[in-house]
């Protein structure tokens, strides 16, 4: 009957640290969040015109190599929230779908980033809700729930408006 049984951590590699998340880890993880957020909106030309063509960013004025290394330490810092949050398996739902539904819903980029960050704070305060309404739900999966939930309803919107 030994061979039946699961590690301890194979819990929390699949589904995070849930019930490790509360008081000063929830709060350096929203702050930290903000903080992403903010510094995206600040620099919001800056990395557009970066992702499109960083040569012509480049003979445009723009700090090519500084936009490029601040990319790669926000997204490290969305996968170490993220990480802790739905655990190291669900991280690639957490990264791919809030973009991939906000592209379902508008072809305007500075209008899918905006649903696109939506998308990801309804996602997360739904899978809370979730959360601690039924124990039983993991908060990580919870969250991914709710965005494959948005990411259909988002398919079914551009499906419709496509036929």
């Amino acid at each position: 009957q030994h061979y039946n049984r699961q590690p301890a951590w194979f819990g929390t590699f699949l589904f995070g640290y849930s019930t490790d998340l509360s008081g000063p880890a929830a709060t350096a993880a929203t702050l930290l969040s903000f903080a992403i957020i903010l510094t995206v909106a600040l620099l919001n030309k800056e990395i557009l015109a970066y992702c499109f063509d960083p040569t012509t960013a480049y003979t445009s004025g723009v700090r090519t190599g500084f936009i490029h290394y601040l990319l790669m330490v926000l997204i490290a810092l969305v996968i170490v929230i993220g990480m802790r949050v739905v655990g190291p398996v669900l991280m690639t739902a957490l990264l791919v779908l809030p973009g991939a539904t906000a592209m379902l819903l508008s072809r305007h980029l500075s209008t899918a980033i905006f649903i696109s960050i939506a998308t990801a704070i309804i996602s997360a305060i739904a899978g809370l809700i979730l959360n601690s309404q039924w124990r039983f739900l993991p908060l990580g999966p919870s969250i991914v729930l709710v965005l494959v939930a948005e990411f259909i309803l988002a398919y079914l919107a551009s499906w419709s408006r496509a036929h």
